[in-house]
């Protein structure tokens, strides 16, 4: 994948950079190429789908295999997840690193033992696009190393209405050759036997044609989708794993690129679950999560926000009228001997979960602890609930009416005071009523 300088106007490197890049680079060494950068910080740019993230990962891999006892350790991070008008950079990443302890993180992020990664500038939102580089470039030393991937529009109108990465040389990658990606058809398809025995493939004639017709619309289309790395894996899945026929990439409804790139998304994931019995099911939930992310205009998926997916009478109303339900059926069970505290204790009880859940639906922003301290805190209530009605229930003798031991009209009369309570206090204990039984038969002779 080749890569190239791009405008000056977008670096803010210092220092003779420029004259050590090598036309030969290419990013199999982007870590060589980190390396050459004064300040060890970078910006890569490019299209969508153009395999900035591609890249990063393999930077990581290549840091990581480099590495040496005290070096920074790589770690890649998804901007997409964070909110920098609610979060500093490092409780963010500490949060995101939360695995290890976020006292820990903080540590290592304060004394520069982690290479942060950052991958997906693009990925915040417009109006927090600002905000975000304005915290990479307080709270970041110039000195500390950083890998920043971002589209190449996107970043270009951060630097133009706001602020360039501070002291970070910026590199942008470049579309596909054509001879590149012909070569890489051509050497993942499976073999075919030519007319005159020759080894061939089933995308020799359509590459062939492609070259020999630049300007035909058709062609010209195919050429220009073919140029991001996304659509040519795309186009292998779809032609080579797939068994669908290369030629028909020919027809004359693939003028249009979005049309093109529709056709090849379209039969992506029949290939990928092809040998499935779940293709077409797959299929349906892959689109209701595309519909999903859609909505909540998100790049990412992320699992805990996939009951905002459900609609919103079912969301909000289908929990509360279960714990309503169950609130209702304990308060039944309790009130007939245990006056209202059951009952106020179990409403308590299934307010205090309704409000959590309802406080949780309306806050998208927030991250995975604060959910996770609320959800204890709901059910450290239910818990103490649950213990109060047990201990109200059983001064209330219930467990004969409940188990099918007395009648369900009969409930047995329970004192106001504990036994162990009254031999403290050496109050008179009530004796407990009798009920009549019926005189069994005589045994013995009459």
């Amino acid at each position: 994948m080749p890569w190239a300088l791009p405008e000056p106007w977008l670096s803010d490197v210092c220092g003779d950079w420029h004259d050590t890049v090598d036309p030969g680079d290419r990013w199999e060494n982007i870590a060589d190429v980190f390396n050459r950068v004064p300040s060890r910080r970078m910006v890569v740019l490019g299209a969508p789908g153009s395999g900035k993230t591609v890249l990063a990962v393999r930077f990581t891999l290549d840091v990581l295999r480099r590495r040496q006892p005290g070096d920074p350790v790589p770690v890649i991070l998804s901007l997409s997840s964070w909110r920098p008008d609610r979060e500093s950079l490092s409780t963010w990443a500490a949060t995101s690193l939360a695995a290890m302890g976020t006292a820990r993180v903080r540590e290592l992020l304060a004394n520069g033992r982690v290479l942060l990664v950052l991958d997906g500038l693009d990925e915040v939102p417009p109006p927090l696009r600002t905000r975000a580089v304005s915290r990479l470039n307080a709270e970041l030393d110039t000195a500390t190393p950083v890998l920043l991937t971002c589209r190449t529009q996107d970043y270009a109108e951060q630097v133009e209405n706001g602020d360039a990465f501070t002291s970070a040389a910026v590199v942008e990658l470049k579309p596909l050759s054509f001879d590149d990606v012909s070569a890489y058809l051509v050497r993942t398809a499976r073999p075919v036997r030519g007319a005159a025995g020759e080894r061939t493939t089933r995308w020799d004639p359509v590459l062939a044609h492609l070259r020999e017709h630049p300007d035909d619309p058709v062609c010209r289309t195919v050429r220009q989708v073919f140029q991001t790395p996304l659509m040519v894996a795309m186009a292998r899945a779809v032609y080579g794993d797939g068994g669908a026929d290369p030629p028909e990439l020919l027809d004359l409804r693939f003028t249009d690129p979005a049309a093109l790139e529709q056709h090849l998304l379209e039969g992506f994931v029949p290939a990928a679950f092809r040998d499935s019995p779940e293709a077409d099911r797959a299929g349906r939930w892959l689109g209701f999560l595309a519909a999903h992310l859609e909505r909540r205009q998100a790049r990412d998926l992320a699992w805990w926000r996939l009951r905002l997916a459900l609609p919103s009478p079912l969301r909000h109303l289908g929990p509360i009228l279960l714990l309503g339900a169950v609130g209702v059926t304990i308060s039944t069970v309790l009130a007939p001997t245990a006056g209202l505290a059951a009952l106020v204790v179990t409403t308590a009880a299934v307010v205090g979960v309704c409000v959590g859940y309802i406080v949780l639906s309306h806050t998208p922003g927030l991250t995975l602890a604060p959910r996770g301290r609320t959800l204890r805190g709901i059910f450290s209530v239910a818990a103490m609930a649950a213990v109060l009605g047990v201990i109200l229930g059983t001064q209330a003798s219930l467990s004969g009416r409940v188990f099918g031991l007395l009648p369900l009209g009969e409930v047995q009369y329970s004192p106001p005071y504990p036994a162990f309570w009254m031999a403290r206090r050496r109050l008179p204990s009530t004796p407990v009523p009798s009920w009549p039984t019926r005189p069994g038969p005589r045994c013995g002779r009459a």
